[in-house]
């Protein structure tokens, strides 16, 4: 199992950052490795959508269920079909002048996938913090 995390500071109030980051039509702004992101109906705990992420040249991922979402201070997905098994949370956290925004991983790969965790875990955090620059970089412009 692998675990990886990333914070950034934006200067925006709390739920500016919380609605922007959780509205899957936003997803692919900020996230150049996530070309697909949809959701089924409203955004809570045990509803569904799919997600589907660029991972070392190839698509991954499928559906996905929400395991928490606590507005404007968390929401947490995991995936329920594909070769990965990861628990992904995002949580916000009021600070002087803006939002602490933190990205945080833990994934362990099914077969094939098990033996590449180490270089997931690289390509992974090298992704999340460019990432989390753009999604700063929108939100304050």
């Amino acid at each position: 199992m692998i675990q990886f995390s990333k914070s950034v500071i934006i200067n925006r109030p709390l739920e500016d950052v919380f609605e922007y980051s959780v509205d899957p039509a936003n997803t692919h702004a900020w996230m150049d490795d996530t070309p697909e992101h949809t959701h089924n109906g409203a955004m809570e705990v045990g509803s569904t959508g799919r997600r589907i992420v660029k991972l070392m040249g190839l698509k991954l991922g499928g559906n996905y269920e929400i395991t928490a979402f606590n507005r404007p201070y968390k929401y947490c997905f995991k995936p329920i079909t594909g070769p990965l098994h990861a628990d992904v949370c995002q949580s916000y956290e009021e600070v002087d002048g803006g939002t602490r925004f933190t990205y945080a991983v833990e994934l362990e790969g099914r077969g094939f996938y098990k033996v590449l965790e180490w270089l997931i875990n690289m390509e992974g955090t090298s992704t999340l913090e460019k990432e989390l620059k753009k999604l700063k970089g929108i939100l304050e412009s």
